[in-house]
């Protein structure tokens, strides 16, 4: 009967223990989620200002554009993919330009 007592109490102390670790983990794991949260929204935010100010640029250079509304962050980083190989386009046109005009004068 005190071999029982004994192994009772040896297991409720781990089970105790455990408990102690798992409660201690979770709060971390919870501290985690909370951090890669707060750093996700601060991307999101920080792309929809660069969307706002790339849309400027484009538009102050007399680009056409389609801005997105409400979007994913992997539609808005497919958008912006595209955006960029247009600015390219508009690059390229301006450096043939640049070139051409090299040579007449």
């Amino acid at each position: 009967m005190n071999t029982f007592r004994r192994k009772l109490e040896e297991e409720q102390a781990v089970r105790k223990e455990a408990e102690k670790s798992t409660s201690k983990f979770k709060k971390e794991l919870e501290k985690e989620l909370k951090a890669h949260e707060k750093e996700l929204n601060a991307f999101v935010s920080h792309s929809w200002e660069v969307m706002e100010r790339y849309r400027d640029c484009l538009s102050n250079v007399g680009a056409d554009i389609e801005f997105l509304g409400d979007c994913t962050l992997e539609e808005f980083m497919v958008w912006l993919c595209g955006e960029m190989d247009t600015l390219d386009g508009h690059m390229m046109l301006g450096r043939e330009f640049d070139a051409i005009t090299t040579f007449i004068k």
